[in-house]
């Protein structure tokens, strides 16, 4: 069965947004088929699909020899002779292919455009060429139309609403990326959608635009739009990964699998077990930092500015450790001082909290 330009998954070419994107699926599907220079809208004058012709005795024997009766054939031209007419079946397979994808092409091109599209290509007769040349003339926007219009959608996502759907946001910063690339976007040339990428993450992830626009501006490096939006990824992803595991209590576990097993603890929450875990918990010792204290990363006045009293000094020992600690750092932990040092920075907003916070909320540094 020929290959079809229509099926479930295809685009239907309705609308000149439909375009791009229908023009690519028709355009692969015709060279797949092997008859796209014979189509192709872009060409005048397009090749004609010619029938290859069986071999003859003229195709062996030079004109001016002198041409004997066919028995006389000797066993180099009898070779010869075969290796042509295999040669000629091989090329007849490939034009019957080609021929009956040609003759499907103008009912699969109908079958894969809107009904209300249907009047561009009523008087094409069925040349699929000249279908295809009405379509693009009608539907395929001019570059400097699509530029425009894109430009406007890449202004738009560098100014996200925080509320809006992440996913749905990357996913058009991928689309209209690659289109200004295309079309040579001045937009989106050198570092400049690395750049506006990262500022319009400040609101929406906040550690991840601090984190990257330290990294902006280091010389002699480029970053790869693609690369930063996998990593935005990866970053959204742990951090949900940290949120759901501060929202589980300790010892949660071990009681729901403790309780499945002796279904009378259930009733009196935690088992004995669970409980022995939990205060051991809480009465461990911080980390040590690399200050030289034991303590929290949000209790460090060297990794959190907003800590330090007015008359507090830094020991340059100290911070210089810190400094080379900090660039040692995994990429987990790398999260988790950026979001202690953005709750910092919003809690010098709001009233301060009890002196008695449940050191279980608290984050962790390294030593």
């Amino acid at each position: 069965m020929a290959a079809r330009y229509n099926n479930p998954q295809s685009v239907l070419l309705g609308s000149p947004e439909d375009w791009d994107d229908w023009y690519y699926m028709v355009k692969t599907n015709a060279i797949g088929l092997g008859i796209w220079d014979y189509i192709n809208p872009d060409t005048q004058t397009v090749q004609r699909l010619i029938r290859p012709q069986p071999p003859t005795i003229e195709s062996i024997r030079p004109e001016n020899q002198e041409q004997p009766d066919n028995s006389t054939f000797s066993e180099f031209e009898k070779l010869q002779l075969q290796v042509l007419l295999e040669t000629y079946r091989d090329d007849l397979r490939v034009f019957n292919r080609k021929q009956r994808a040609l003759d499907e092409a103008p009912i699969n091109i109908i079958n894969s455009i809107k009904v209300e599209a249907l009047w561009v290509i009523k008087t094409c007769d069925t040349d699929p060429h000249q279908m295809l040349k009405a379509l693009q003339n009608h539907f395929a926007p001019k570059d400097e139309q699509t530029m425009r219009e894109y430009v406007l959608k890449y202004q738009t996502l560098c100014y996200p609403n925080p509320r809006q759907n992440i996913d749905t946001w990357l996913k058009d910063w991928e689309v209209v990326y690659r289109k200004l690339h295309l079309l040579n976007a001045p937009d989106v040339q050198d570092q400049r959608a690395a750049q506006d990428f990262v500022l319009a993450t400040a609101n929406i992830s906040p550690g991840f635009h601090n984190l990257w626009r330290g990294k902006l501006q280091e010389r002699g490096k480029s970053w790869n739009i693609t690369e930063l939006l996998r990593d935005f990824r990866d970053w959204r992803r742990e951090d949900k990964l940290l949120e759901a595991r501060a929202e589980v209590p300790k010892g949660a576990f071990t009681a729901s699998v403790d309780a499945s097993i002796n279904p009378l603890q259930a009733s009196s929450g935690l088992s004995e077990k669970s409980k022995e875990e939990a205060t051991q918990s809480k009465e461990k010792e911080p980390p040590k930092c690399a200050c030289g204290e034991r303590h929290y990363f949000s209790e460090c006045q060297y990794y959190i500015p907003e800590l330090r009293a007015s008359n507090w000094q830094p020991d340059p020992d100290i911070q210089e450790a810190v400094q080379q600690a900090e660039e040692d750092l995994p990429p987990t932990l790398v999260r988790l001082l950026e979001r202690a040092r953005t709750k910092a920075k919003r809690d010098e907003l709001q009233p301060p909290r009890s002196l008695f916070a449940s050191r279980d909320q608290q984050i962790i540094p390294t030593s």
